[in-house]
């Protein structure tokens, strides 16, 4: 290399020039991880639009002294001292400007590993968060019908959905909504199930803020129909019950199918037609679907806790077996649904068949006379992911291991899942894996995740579990991390 080129980029990459890339690069690792546009975004800005300033500046300058030297004839000269420095200071420069970006960029990626830092938050709300107008915001005359037109402009909604928490809302003396909160799933017409977290708070945004591809358990649970809740909001006098506080703010609460033994303050039953005047029997607890309305500011005032009574709004339904799903019952679909029964038994453990209903558990139907290829033990799980991707479980020695089955054909033909083991010191000298006892897999963004655990008898790293993800619907499985 020419000693001009050793004293230009010893120029252009002087100390200062590091520094300030260094701060700016630090600065910018650290909102990626963190946060707080703020406070680093100024930083960022500085550190970087003076660095193009100093680098345009430099290329001119040294343009300039070619052409100028060129004209003259003459080369650019500088002392052997400066280039003794510049060929020492040159390597030193670009070692760090190589780390400083490496160091850099690795801090950028895991920022970007969900759910890491704030810059995988901000690439999940890309994807997945929607802003909606939400247009339908007064309870007293759009009920809640109107927030779920305003949603269904934007996303399909599953004709039935169910609380993966609570549903929580307040609003004023004029109906209008100013917060809500709640977390909903429920199963779309391909029987995948679907996750819609809803948040809305008027004092930050006047939109509402929709968060999909959540993780719910999917427990189908008919305590927790999100349905009761709409009915009886079309039904209830909301309007007249808060008036008689003379507040600003008031909360509505519901939870779905509640309990309230023998407790009855602020107690009032409902029907079809709307309150009713049932008087409540001491010698019977009190329980149904409950919509509670409630003064926030008020922890001393008693809610006025609506209580569903009729067939339709208040028993528990019975049909579609959604509730039933266990280890040996597992419904895709209200309608389509699939069961392990008990051919045979002996010496605690059993054979199992497969069988198929395909009109919400009124008739049933053989599919597999043997889906664990002649092994016996206890059902530890059943799954369908589809009509045709299903999962079975079966667990042996008391609980202390387990197998997984895999069908590709709606249950007519199965294999066995082999997992990838994953090797943990047992002593000095020997491994073994305690991941043996598969539960089954929840699917997300087209992949397969399950985790694996060590049954009864396990007790490594405080009962720890292995997570395995599959590309290709169970084919194949990769370990992906050990979960405390």
């Amino acid at each position: 290399m020419k000693k001009n080129s050793y004293l230009s980029i010893a120029w252009i990459l002087n100390p200062l020039v590091i520094t300030f890339y260094g701060i700016g690069c630090y600065a910018l690792s650290r909102l990626m991880k963190y946060g707080g546009v703020a406070r680093r975004l100024p930083i960022i800005i500085i550190c970087f639009t003076t660095l193009f300033f100093w680098f345009f500046w430099c290329f001119y300058q040294i343009k300039k002294k070619h052409r100028t030297n060129k004209a003259n004839e003459e080369p650019i000269s500088r002392s052997s001292k400066h280039l003794v420095v510049s060929k020492v200071w040159m390597p030193i420069a670009i070692l760090a400007l190589f780390s400083i970006t490496g160091i850099t960029g690795v801090n950028i990626y895991q920022s970007a590993i969900p759910f890491q830092g704030k810059l995988a938050f901000f690439i999940h709300d890309l994807k997945y968060k929607k802003e909606i107008e939400f247009a339908h915001n007064n309870l007293f005359e759009d009920k809640l019908d109107g927030f779920l037109r305003d949603i269904q402009k934007v996303v399909d909604l599953p004709e039935e959905m169910f609380l993966s928490s609570e549903f929580d809302l307040t609003f004023n003396k004029e109906g209008q909504i100013t917060s809500l909160y709640t977390f909903l799933y429920g199963k779309n017409e391909k029987g995948e199930t679907k996750t819609f977290l809803i948040d809305y708070d008027e004092s930050k945004s006047e939109k509402l803020a929709l968060y999909l591809n959540g993780y719910a358990k999917e427990e189908y649970n008919e305590e927790k129909r999100i349905a009761p809740l709409f009915e009886g909001i079309r039904i209830l006098p909301i309007k007249e019950t808060v008036f008689q506080w003379n507040k600003n703010e008031f909360g509505l609460y519901y939870e779905g199918y509640r309990n309230w033994g023998a407790d009855t303050s602020g107690i009032v039953f409902y029907n079809e037609n709307g309150p009713s005047n049932q008087i409540t029997d001491p010698k019977n607890e009190i329980n149904g679907y409950t919509i509670s309305i409630y003064l926030p500011q008020e922890s001393n005032e008693s809610p006025v806790r609506f209580v569903a009574t009729s067939p339709k709004l208040a028993t528990k339904p019975t049909l579609g077996s959604l509730q039933s799903n266990d280890d040996e019952t597992f419904f895709l679909t209200e309608d389509t649904g699939y069961r392990l029964v008990v051919t045979d038994a002996a010496a605690g453990s059993r054979f199992y068949a497969l069988e198929l209903t395909k009109d919400g558990g009124q008739t049933w139907e053989r599919l597999n006379e043997d889906p664990f290829l002649g092994s016996t033990g206890v059902a530890s799980g059943l799954k369908f992911i589809d009509q045709d991707l299903g999962f079975l479980g079966l667990s042996h020695g008391g609980g202390s291991s387990s197998d997984l089955y895999r069908t590709i054909d709606g249950g007519k033909t199965l294999e066995k899942v082999h997992l990838p083991s994953v090797e943990v010191p047992l002593n000095n000298s020997e491994t073994y894996d305690p991941f043996d006892f598969p539960e089954m897999p929840d699917e997300e963004n087209g992949a397969l995740f399950l985790l694996a655990g060590q049954g009864q008898d396990g007790d490594y790293n405080g009962g720890s579990k292995a997570l395995y993800r599959s590309y290709d619907k169970g084919e194949s499985w990769e370990f992906v991390k050990e979960i405390h």
